[in-house]
């Protein structure tokens, strides 16, 4: 993939295109993962999971053979540990998408921004201002409006995307401060392989050792081998060459746009997200997931225009 520089793009083109592509990604991964509650029905987490990452891994070992591509990293160990986070990242968010609303999954992954404050403050000695505190936690107060009151009552499960966040603020961190020199390829593969990997172990071992799992998307993350047919093939495939698909495009935003401004539109897909749910299931989606969205959007945008004019300062 070609990098084009904002310069060759110019300042008015790079404004545009850097958030179309992010905002195109977006509606596409909004799209797509709608159609795991279908997979969910009658496969498994892990089943699905090995599956898409086989594909996946052969797309881009076509690519490297090519030389379009490049999987050899050149600082392994922080690759491979950002790969491990980023699986407990993706096996959360899956398996939440199979048994609770999507755009309460996706509001729970989005506070990632949120904790990657918290645990730089904590963790990292970075110095937080008031205005990204106060950002925080009309954060949080966004997560408690989407899990607080619901018609089927409160269950512990509606906590499991804050978990998907939390890995995700590590993902991000690994990526950050150890993983800026490594190619997009390399990142994907080696994250893909450990997913496929460490799926491929509990499909086996919940094969030989079944549990007693409910029927339906409740047994999700609980089967091992279930039913595939052709439709579920199709799914999967859709699934593998749509996240291919989507990275590449948010790859590109943040290739051709600021990122301060390109970031923004990445909450997108908590609008997206349920919207789609409503159009393809008829789901319907709260006023209050909504509100929350809004206060977790408005937190995001400005931790990551505060974090970026600190770091500007700091150069």
């Amino acid at each position: 993939m070609t990098v084009i520089s904002n310069q060759a793009q110019g300042r008015n083109g790079s404004a545009i295109a850097g958030p179309a592509y992010m905002l195109v990604g977006m509606l596409l991964i909004g799209c797509i993962d709608n159609f795991v509650v279908l997979i969910a029905e009658k496969t498994s987490l892990w089943q699905f999971h090995t599956f898409r990452s086989v594909l996946v891994l052969l797309i881009l070992a076509a690519l490297t053979a090519g030389g379009y591509a490049r999987v050899r990293a050149l600082n392994w160990w922080p690759v491979l540990a950002r790969s491990l986070a980023m699986t407990i990242t993706m096996l959360i968010y899956f398996g939440c998408l199979a048994v609770l609303p999507i755009g309460e999954v996706v509001a729970g992954l989005f506070t990632g921004p949120i904790m990657v404050l918290v645990i730089s403050a904590l963790f990292l000695g970075q110095r937080v201002g008031p205005v990204r505190w106060f950002s925080a936690f009309l954060g949080f107060a966004g997560i408690l409006i989407i899990i607080g009151p619901r018609a089927d009552g409160f269950t512990w499960l509606s906590l499991a995307p804050l978990g998907a966040a939390f890995f995700y603020a590590i993902t991000a961190l690994l990526t950050q401060h150890r993983c800026r020199e490594e190619a997009t390829t390399t990142i994907l593969f080696w994250f893909y392989a450990a997913m496929g990997l460490s799926s491929a172990v509990m499909l086996v071992v919940l094969t030989v050792f079944p549990m007693d799992a409910p029927a339906g998307a409740s047994g999700f993350a609980m089967r091992g081998w279930g039913e595939f047919d052709g439709l579920l093939l199709g799914l999967i495939v859709m699934q593998a060459f749509g996240s291919l698909l989507a990275v590449g495009l948010v790859t590109r935003a943040y290739q051709v746009g600021e990122a301060t401004n390109v970031v923004i539109f990445e909450y997108s897909l908590m609008i997206f997200a349920p919207v789609w749910a409503l159009i393809i299931w008829g789901q319907p989606v709260e006023p209050r997931v909504f509100l929350g969205a809004a206060l977790i959007i408005i937190s995001g945008a400005v931790i990551a225009l505060r974090s970026q004019g600190q770091a500007s300062h700091a150069s």
